[in-house]
């Protein structure tokens, strides 16, 4: 389909081939329906200054020997419309957007006319073929709002010089007051959804410039996926654009130029999903409208452009290929141009770690192993830690130059209006531009979990891998180190490579990943090991301390800030710190069920009675229902008035020994128990 502008072109041929102007000049009614009828069409009188027939359309056929009385005075003329009425189709074109894009969608005609206040709203076609009535509307802002609507068989539609209910007169368009031209029913169908699809996206094209790009690209994408031929995608969203009043119209348009070049290298490209984020509350139904009107759906074709381009694959003999040295920002432990990982338990110090990372990037400083690293710049994206509270003031205490750091805050303008939570890999492209406009050394990412797309699921390898492969990609282009952070899972036992949250897809993606936990030596110092580094040899582990910080009392402003302090290295490695994590579990587990023999030695107790006191002993729920479980605690319902009234717990046979316990013991009493036992004291096993 081609979308150049056709004023000027010469119009094809009618079914009359005729090119003259037999509608031009018609005064009255009833001059314009002698002249329908004497042109095979079929005249139906209305009401003046209203689209209501005088009387029962259907059943009327114009006489043009009868008394003028039906088309008289001020009444209007509409033809019937449909294959028994001279093949006739009417194209109301109901919005603004719609009217300036039609001359690029809509096959040309000599028959064009509207009022005053809409012109050229009306576009007149001829088909062999019945074409259904169709209405092209979508819901924007919970309005709904029609298009385009195409009207055929079964139909009438209102012509000049008929008067309009706004009070004024239909006119044919200059030199547009010929003949409907013969188009194929089919090919009219395609063009009017294509055409109400450009009307709805220039309705609804964003104001600010930044999310207009990114709606370009969005769009883009979604179009060459769905199969259209990039210089098609062009031309519609360069019309698009100049239709919604985008001065830079060229640049949108050229965002199909830079979608299909990472289509073409197999890369990541946003499309119809991310379009329909940008777009806001309405955007999902705008989206499914766009998709539905230009043909593209679940087979990728559309707009009888075939099928989607195969990517050819891009084969490089290994000769060519000059090898590079690996650069490192940490040797040994996070290397440059590259996505690396930091996992660990809350609390132990992997949000201070970045900190402290960033703050040596941007002072020039020496990492913790006394390598140097040239002044840089840093990002930090986090969806946890307060700027003020909390980012600022570590930066401070581990010493960074602030005007080297940049934050960025974890929502978005969206559309201009609506704010959202910045989402990857969807804003890699904004985060590409704000990294070349600082020059930026070092990325962190902190929680990586927070950050992915809504619809992608971190346990799963595919998606996960799918939505990293940007951020590796966009490290490698542009040198940048990205560090992550994630949290670990609880699977007690495994080794350190899958204790990660979310897929071993996440470590995968990474070339570096690192563990941070309390050292199995000393509960006061925490350990950073290498868990995998597919870049070279990985460092020894390094030891290290959380300590706190504050201002000086002669500072301006005042700070509490936690801050690394870096001991040295460590001969402790990563397999060592998850297994002495899962030893400690097992220990209070262990001490859990000690703690329920005692307390279950003289009997039975109300669960919640001994949930209770576990709690006071420092016993975690889980971890006591866990060791109830371990010893085979026996449970039994308890009933009032024929209802559920709770759980009582008591050992089973194996168990049922009477430990020592010093001072004074549980009372029970089986026969009378109380509803709510009494307690004295019991010994702490933890």
């Amino acid at each position: 389909m081609n979308l150049k502008k056709k004023s000027g072109s010469k119009p094809p041929k009618s079914l009359s081939d005729s090119g003259e102007q037999p509608f031009e000049g018609l005064k009255s009614t009833l001059d314009a329906a002698k002249c329908y009828h004497v042109h095979g069409f079929s005249p139906v009188p209305l009401l003046p200054n209203s689209k209501q027939p005088a009387s029962k359309w259907k059943a009327v056929e114009y006489d043009p020997e009868a008394e003028p009385g039906p088309f008289a005075g001020d009444r209007g003329v509409a033809l019937k419309l449909g294959k028994k009425h001279g093949g006739l189709v009417d194209l109301d074109l109901d919005c603004k957007e719609a009217r300036r894009l039609a001359s690029y969608f809509l096959p040309d005609t000599q028959c064009v006319y509207g009022r005053k206040s809409a012109r050229a709203s009306h576009w007149s076609f001829r088909t062999k073929s019945a074409v259904k009535t169709k209405k092209f509307q979508a819901k924007i802002d919970r309005e709904t709002v029609v298009l385009v609507e195409v009207r055929g068989e079964k139909h009438i539609a209102t012509f000049p010089p008929s008067g309009h209910p706004s009070g004024k007169k239909l006119r044919f368009e200059s030199g547009r007051a010929g003949l409907p031209t013969a188009v194929d029913a089919d090919d009219l169908g395609r063009r009017a959804g294509c055409l109400a699809a450009a009307a709805l996206m220039a309705r609804v094209w964003p104001k600010l410039k930044g999310a207009r790009q990114d709606v370009a690209m969005a769009l883009a994408g979604g179009m060459l996926r769905g199969g259209c031929d990039p210089k098609y995608a062009k031309e519609f969203i360069l019309r698009v654009a100049q239709a919604a009043g985008d001065e830079e119209a060229t640049k949108r348009a050229e965002a199909v130029h830079h979608t299909d070049q990472k289509i073409s290298s197999v890369q990541q490209v946003t499309g119809w999903p991310r379009l329909s984020e940008l777009l806001g509350t309405s955007g999902g139904d705008i989206v499914s409208k766009c998709r539905e009107w230009l043909g593209i759906g679940a087979t990728g074709t559309s707009l009888g452009q075939g099928a989607p381009a195969k990517a050819a694959l891009k084969v490089t003999p290994a000769d060519e290929i000059a090898p590079q040295k690996v650069t490192w920002l940490w040797p040994g432990m996070i290397p440059k141009s590259a996505l690396a990982i930091i996992d660990g338990d809350p609390g132990v110090g992997k949000s201070t770690i970045c900190i402290d990372l960033a703050a040596r990037v941007s002072s020039g400083g020496t990492m913790p192993d006394g390598t140097t690293c040239a002044p840089g710049t840093a990002l930090i994206l986090s969806a946890e830690d307060n700027p003020a509270t909390t980012i600022v003031p570590r930066l401070i205490a581990a010493g960074a130059d602030l005007s080297r750091v940049r934050i960025v805050d974890s929502e978005t303008e969206v559309a201009g209006h609506v704010a959202r939570m910045v989402s990857l890999p969807d804003d890699v492209a904004s985060l590409q531009r704000e990294i070349d406009a600082c020059a930026a050394d070092l990325v962190v990412v902190d929680p990586l979990v927070a950050f992915l797309g809504r619809k992608i699921s971190v346990n799963k390898d595919q998606e996960v891998r799918q939505a990293l492969s940007p951020l590796k990609t966009l490290a490698e282009d542009t040198g940048v180190t990205i560090l992550v952070v994630r949290h670990l899972n609880k699977k007690e036992g495994m080794p350190a490579i899958y204790r990660g949250g979310g897929s071993i897809g996440v470590v995968g993606a990474a070339r570096s990943a690192l563990l941070a936990s309390p050292s199995p030596d000393d509960p006061d110092v925490r350990v950073l090991a290498v868990v995998k580094s597919n870049l070279g040899k990985g460092s020894q582990a390094w030891a290290y301390r959380v300590a706190g910080k504050h201002s000086a009392p002669d500072d301006s402003e005042e700070w509490e800030a936690a801050a690394v302090e870096w001991i040295g290295p460590s001969s402790v490695k990563a397999a060592q710190l998850v297994s002495e994590t899962s030893t400690q579990k097992s220990t209070a587990r262990e001490k859990a069920a000690e703690f329920l023999k005692v307390a279950l030695a003289k009997g039975e107790m109300s669960a919640s009675e001994v949930k209770a006191l576990a709690k006071c002993h420092g016993h975690a729920g889980k971890t006591v229902d866990r060791a109830a479980k371990d010893i085979n605690v026996m449970t039994q319902q308890l009933h009032e008035g024929g209802k559920i009234t709770g759980w009582t717990w008591s050992l089973p046979e194996s168990c049922a020994t009477k430990p020592q316990i010093s001072g004074k013991e549980i009372g029970h009493d089986n026969s009378k128990r109380p509803r709510k036992a009494r307690f004295t004291r019991l010994p702490r096993f933890c």
